[in-house]
């Protein structure tokens, strides 16, 4: 059976730590996926680089499997990353989690499709990550909380326990969650705050 080529679906900042990283684990990206002439040009002579529509049409799940490449800022960016990946998803379109040789990740812990757990990030045991969650380095997840769906996670980030964070919402870099708070859909964390209490959907919280 012929290996399915992995592709990078969608264009950011992020992508070339990204590229790197896939190299490091032994299955390096083959081609970009992004419509945006900053792809084309940051990617030119080296990989190819295809518009949405085109990929969607010419590959199939059997031959093509997809890791997040799109922008991982606070707010609308989340919003942009269910739409660009829903297509693929309802064409049955595989999103491998990408998982870090220097992260750790618990045996009982849950880890869906399409999440991204960069180096020296910890999920212990009994969490779980939704879909395209994304982790930056050091971040920590503690037992029994849950991140719904394209949640991002800053580097140095420590969710406590039993904490539930909704879809797309951001955490900031060095936050610190304290054990039972609920966060809501799409709701801001800035850099460096603690949170002791619940956060209302779509709601933003200064250090």
């Amino acid at each position: 059976m012929i290996p399915p080529l992995i592709a990078l679906l969608g264009w950011s900042d992020q992508a070339p730590q990204l590229l790197a990283l896939l190299q490091r684990l032994g299955s390096p990206a083959q081609m970009v996926i992004d419509d945006s002439p900053e792809a084309r040009q940051a990617m030119a002579g080296q990989m190819i680089v295809q518009s949405a529509e085109r990929a969607l049409h010419r590959h199939t799940p059997a031959t093509l499997w997809l890791v997040n490449g799109c922008s991982t800022l606070p707010g609308g960016p989340a919003l942009q990353r269910r739409a660009a990946y829903a297509p693929y998803r309802q064409a049955g379109f595989c999103f491998p989690a990408i998982v870090a040789p220097e992260a750790l990740v618990a045996e009982t812990a849950e880890v869906a499709e399409g999440c991204q757990i960069f180096a020296d990030a910890i999920v212990r045991p009994a969490a779980s990550l939704g879909f395209g969650v994304v982790l930056g380095r050091g971040a920590i997840v503690s037992e029994h909380s849950h991140l719904a769906d394209h949640v991002l996670v800053s580097g140095r980030a420590c969710i406590g326990e039993q904490v539930h964070i909704g879809e797309g919402a951001f955490i900031g870099a060095g936050c610190t969650i304290l054990d039972g708070v609920v966060i809501g859909a799409r709701a801001i964390i800035a850099p460096g705050a603690l949170v002791q209490s619940d956060v209302p959907a779509v709601h933003m919280i200064t250090g």
